[in-house]
């Protein structure tokens, strides 16, 4: 497979390079300035080197390669699953990968990675950092439940051998979604009160479950009071915008 090599220049300027290789079976498949692609065709060593100049100095340099023939195709890859999912922020992610290799001379290495945006134009340099509690070196990805914000995200997977060429990699688009809000109120949905008696309706154990449970809460209320076919129900206005609700009376049609 074609091997790249490249030579950083801190400095000057009108500068000119020349790249060679020496050693046996080899082809260079493309040439820069600073940079030469070499395909070595058997196991052997050889030295490739580069010298610069210009109308002042000049400079060589040279690196020694022992080319190695990989022994094994490269690892095999499937999802389990789609590769398209749509998950609510409040619930756990799981992302799994059946991987193969029909190889004893090389370990394999994975690598999971997450990216804002899909996989068709993903931003440059717009990874995601997960904890490092989140382990992403095994066919498994589990993001715990919050851990990416709302939005689209790129989760990818690659399987390499270890000190050998041979890779293979998938992609999963990745939506989050806002989770529906839990409206509760406490003490259950039905009631039995004494006519024309008040009653404190709590509705404070409603939450988000898109925001952990010790976050600040800005939950806005809005209570509404049905009317029942022979039953009258008034609010005491004074609360009712509140996570409490008193319903001042009930009473009964006819009642004075």
């Amino acid at each position: 497979m074609p091997t790249t090599f490249s030579i950083p220049v801190l400095d000057g300027s009108d500068l000119f390079y020349n790249w060679t290789v020496v050693g046996p079976s080899h082809a260079v498949v493309e040439t820069g300035r600073t940079d030469v692609v070499v395909v070595f065709n058997q196991n052997a060593s050889y030295v490739v080197s580069v010298t610069v100049w210009n109308n002042v100095s000049g400079v060589s340099v040279y690196v020694e390669v022992e080319s190695r023939g990989v022994a094994c195709l490269p690892p095999t890859v499937r999802l389990v699953g789609s590769i398209r999912r749509s998950e609510l922020r409040s619930r756990a992610i799981r992302l799994e990968m059946v991987v193969s290799a029909d190889c004893l001379v090389y370990r394999l290495k994975h690598e999971w990675s997450v990216w804002i945006g899909n996989c068709i134009d993903v931003i440059a340099n717009s990874s995601v950092t997960l904890s490092e509690l989140i382990r992403t070196d095994t066919p498994v990805l589990f993001l715990p439940a919050r851990t990416l914000e709302y939005g689209v995200y790129c989760v990818k997977f690659w399987s390499c051998f270890h000190d050998a060429p041979g890779c293979n990699d998938v992609s999963v688009d990745l939506e989050i979604k806002a989770s529906p809000l839990r409206a509760l109120i406490g003490g259950g949905d039905k009631r039995r009160v004494v006519v024309s008696e008040k009653i404190v309706l709590d509705g404070s154990l409603s939450y988000d479950p898109d925001v952990d449970q010790d976050a600040p809460s800005f939950l806005s209320y809005n209570w509404t009071c049905q009317v029942a076919p022979t039953i009258l129900c008034q609010f005491d206005t004074s609360i009712v915008d509140s996570f409490k609700c008193l319903l001042a009376t009930f009473l009964f049609y006819g009642a004075k």
